[in-house]
């Protein structure tokens, strides 16, 4: 037993000595931190920094102590609020304590402190968003039109860089921001803007100047900005790989600025601009169709045929078979389709309306249409021989008869013109000038010459010469009423006798004088005069004022040396306030304070004409309401504060009209395509923010399609002064597709390619509602099924490949839902006015029947032989 104790023992002993042989050497951890204790003798407690970073604080009247600082000498410096900085420097020692004491007279000396900060608001006076950063700062977003403020800045120079998300251009605005001082920086740039709008067919990637920019949803609108310069712009179809390309040259500001403003974007319409062009030949010929000299393909006697790949626009048609011809023009609207029914006794015809007027058009005393001035119509179906054309002028009252020998082999054409005036001006101006008449421009007369007009319109209109430069004494314009009469000759003198006019700014703003002052004075500040030769006769004259950017004109007959003075009296506006909400508001008027209105009280206010941004700010519940418009001189514009609503805004965008309905009741009726606005639905107010509600009101609304029956549904919560959008997308059927043959078949839905179906399987693909042609297209034999469908959106719709080469086309020319039948097997059912592909059975029996589903008319037709691959079959009333 001993013998073992001692084993353990020196086992004990020898593990402690390896342990004791093995342990790491100590580690160093550097130096010792040293202590800082702060003597704080003033009555005011003060934060504590070392080397620019806080420690912590310092309570008045008390001592402070700072562990675990770093050994050294460092800058130490005390603040407190309103009062100024204190600053000293002390060795610190490792491990050791160091003391410093802030005395009451420490705290009385004045330190040398930085300026104090500035700010900038920064303000896009442009139509379009924005991309800022202040000096080396961070991008963000500036919207149109709005303004935003950037704090804290230093004194001295900066620089705000501004960029187009939509583009490459960027450019850089310096600016100067003083102490305690907000500095205004408009930022302006000048750009054109394009307009694309892409149609429904398939999304667009858009590049510009080889800079992918965005993919264009269908049926979306964009717009791309560009800066002066020329540039490409390029789209491409993501599905189809279409590519398309324009040139455009931007020249902002760059307008003719002799002729009246206009809008400088430029739209790119991407929509297919190809039309559907059906040709119904009911002749007895096989005919050969061209259109615009391209030719087209055949269509066989009886029968019908779609001529594809047909733009939108004019177009002239030929029908030939050889020594027969039939003709006509006809206006293709894209996405639309147009039949041109080819007939031995009928014919079509062009009329173009060339005159100043619209005019109604009667064939053989029959009101037909009406063609606007300038416009043209094609009158089709019209009785093969002459036939007699009464227009009648829709202003003037004047009648034009014609008659046109309508001949279905040609593209007859019928102008309307009629007698015009002659105008006939003399200007003793020395500059070129501009004559219009009836707002049309009917050319220029050079300075001291003599021009007739040989196409001004007849009757009583106003005339208006614009001279070329401000030397002309004519101000803005000359203007006058003349009585021009049909193959007559009106003398027009435009004159250099002068008169005088003295302008007096009676306004409380600064205006812009027009061209003809410019040489004088071009800005009017209040209480200045300016005098000016004008011109004899009717002058015009227009001050704009520089705040308000409203129109101060002045309308006035001058006589040879007369002179007159004229006041320009301040144009004011009023609002009234109607307070109907549940709290009292803070009226603001351009962010100045206008006044408290309290809960049920009315407030009247006024202020300049023009252009402003009203607020009205709840006491309790802080919700603004913003009125933005222009005030009209001497208008007075009533707002009404009603408590919170919200309003629903309902966008049809399907191809059918829909009833509304809301919470099971009728509410309205909205067009195809068209945009509704409903409301106001009221949202509970609470007294106290606290316990405001941000869940708005639940509504629920149901749409249901007039032609189609389809049903929409959306539950809506309406909130306070916001509107919910519900977008009714076109409601969707579904195509069956099922391939019963020994090779794969194509499926193409109006002519585009959707799906492809292997052999023996079945394929269910969207479609949209409405007429639909549906073409199988085999991939090794090209054998064609095709079927005409009314696609619904509470239905399937099957359509068959047969299997076999028998098969019969049926063509439902008839009113009715007919059901086919052989051998009193039920092929299947084909709609009214559609066409359906339907597989024979083996060793079916010659004789195929047709009978009315809720009808009791019978069709047959037999087989020419059972070998046929395909028989066709159209039945007609």
């Amino acid at each position: 037993m001993t013998s073992r104790v001692w084993v353990v023992l020196l086992a004990l002993a020898g593990l402690l000595g390896c342990a004791t042989t093995d342990a790491p050497a100590a580690v160093n951890l550097g130096p010792e931190p040293a202590l800082l204790e702060v003597i704080n003798r003033t009555d005011v407690a003060r934060t504590i920094a070392v080397d620019g970073h806080d420690v912590g604080t310092a309570p008045p009247g008390s001592r402070a102590r700072f562990r675990h600082l770093r050994p050294g000498r460092v800058r130490i410096d005390a603040r407190a609020l309103g009062q100024s900085r204190i600053e000293t420097r002390l060795d610190l020692r490792s491990g050791e304590r160091a003391e410093w004491a802030i005395l009451p007279e420490d705290a009385m000396k004045v330190l040398e402190a930085p300026a104090p900060l500035g700010a900038a608001r920064l303000d896009n006076a442009s139509d379009h968003d924005l991309e800022v950063k202040v000096n080396d700062g961070e991008w963000h977003a500036l919207p149109r039109r709005s303004e935003q403020l950037e704090p804290d800045l230093a004194p001295g120079d900066h620089v705000v860089h501004l960029r187009i998300p939509s583009s490459r251009h960027e450019r850089s605005v310096p600016f100067v921001v003083r102490s305690l001082d907000e500095a205004r920086v408009r930022l302006e740039i000048e750009t054109m803007a394009v307009e694309l709008r892409n149609g429904p067919s398939e999304p667009v990637i858009v590049t510009l100047d080889g800079l992918r920019l965005w993919v264009l949803a269908p049926s979306d609108v964009r717009r791309i900005a560009l800066v002066e310069g020329l540039h490409t712009v390029v789209v491409r179809g993501q599905s189809s790989g279409r590519e398309r390309s324009r040139s455009l040259r931007s020249t902002p500001g760059s307008g003719d600025p002799r002729a009246p403003d206009g809008d400088a974007d430029v739209v790119w319409d991407l929509a297919v601009r190809e039309a559907t062009f059906l040709v119904d030949n009911h002749s007895r010929f096989d005919l050969q169709v061209s259109v615009n000299g391209v030719e087209k393909g055949d269509v066989s006697a009886g029968s019908r045929a779609r001529i594809d790949g047909v733009d939108a626009g004019r177009i002239e048609a030929v029908a030939t078979a050889g020594k027969t011809r039939y003709a006509t023009a006809l206006e293709l609207a894209a996405g639309q389709t147009q039949t041109w029914t080819i007939s031995a006794e009928r014919g079509a015809a062009r009329v173009d309306n060339t005159l100043f007027e619209p005019v109604e058009v009667a064939v053989d005393d029959v009101p037909t249409t009406t063609i606007a001035a300038g416009g043209s119509a094609f009158l089709t179906d019209l009785v093969r021989g002459p036939r007699r054309l009464v227009a009648r002028g829709a202003q003037s009252g004047r009648v034009i008869a014609t008659s046109v020998d309508v001949d279905p082999a040609q593209a007859n054409v019928v102008t309307l013109s009629g007698a015009a005036g002659r105008l006939r001006v003399q200007s003793a101006l020395p500059d070129l000038a501009w004559i219009s008449a009836a707002g049309r421009t009917l050319g220029t007369v050079p300075a001291g010459g003599d021009v007739t007009f040989l196409d001004a319109p007849v009757g009583e209109h106003r005339v208006v010469a614009r001279a070329s430069s401000v030397r002309s004494p004519g101000g803005d314009r000359i203007e006058d009423t003349l009585i021009l009469e049909a193959d007559r000759t009106t003398l027009w003198e435009l004159t250099a006798a002068t008169a005088s006019l003295t302008v007096k700014n009676l306004t409380p703003e600064v205006l812009r004088t027009p061209p003809t002052f410019r040489s004088e004075r071009e800005l009017l500040e209040p209480g200045q005069s300016v005098t000016a030769v004008v011109g004899v006769g009717n002058r015009v004259f227009r001050f704009v004022g520089e705040t308000s950017s409203e129109v101060y004109p002045i309308e006035r007959r001058f006589e040879r040396g007369q002179h007159l003075d004229v006041d320009l009296l301040p144009l004011e506006a009023a609002v009234h306030v109607m307070n109907r909400s549940a709290e009292p508001v803070t009226l603001t008027v351009d962010g100045a304070v206008a006044g408290i209105i309290v809960q049920g009280g009315e407030a009247s206010h006024r202020l300049m004409a023009g252009r402003h941004r009203l607020h009205a700010i709840g006491t309790l519940t802080q919700s603004a309401r913003e009125l933005v418009t222009r005030f009209a001189p001497g208008a007075a514009v009533p707002w009404e504060l009603l408590p919170p609503v919200g309003h629903v805004r309902i966008e049809n965008r399907t191809p059918e009209p829909l009833s509304i309905e809301l919470d099971g009741q009728p509410l309205a009726r909205l067009e195809a395509g068209t945009v509704g606005t409903y409301g106001p639905y009221g949202v509970p107010v609470l007294a106290s923010t606290d316990d405001a509600s941000k869940e708005g009101t639940l509504k629920v609304f149901r749409a249901i399609g007039l032609r189609s029956g389809a049903r929409y549904r959306a539950a809506l919560a309406v909130t306070a002064g916001a509107m919910e959008v519900w977008a009714v997308l076109p409601a969707r059927g579904q195509l069956v597709i099922d391939n019963r043959r020994d090779e794969g078949v194509v499926v193409l839905v109006d002519g585009v390619e959707r799906a492809r179906v292997a052999p023996g399987e079945e394929k269910r693909i969207d479609a949209e509602t409405g007429r639909t042609i549906v073409d199988l297209v085999g991939e090794t034999t090209k054998t064609l099924f095709r079927s005409e469908l009314a696609v619904r959106p509470d239905r399937e719709h099957a359509i068959v490949a047969p299997a076999g080469p028998h098969a019969v086309v049926v063509d439902n020319h008839t009113s009715e839902t007919l059901e086919i039948r052989v051998d009193e097997t039920v092929l299947g059912r084909v709609d009214a006015r559609s066409t359906t592909t339907l597989p024979l059975p083996k060793r079916a029996a010659k004789t195929i029947l047709a009978r009315e589903v809720n009808g009791a008319r019978t069709y047959t037709r037999r087989l020419a032989a059972p070998e046929d691959r395909i028989t066709r079959w159209e039945i007609w009333p």
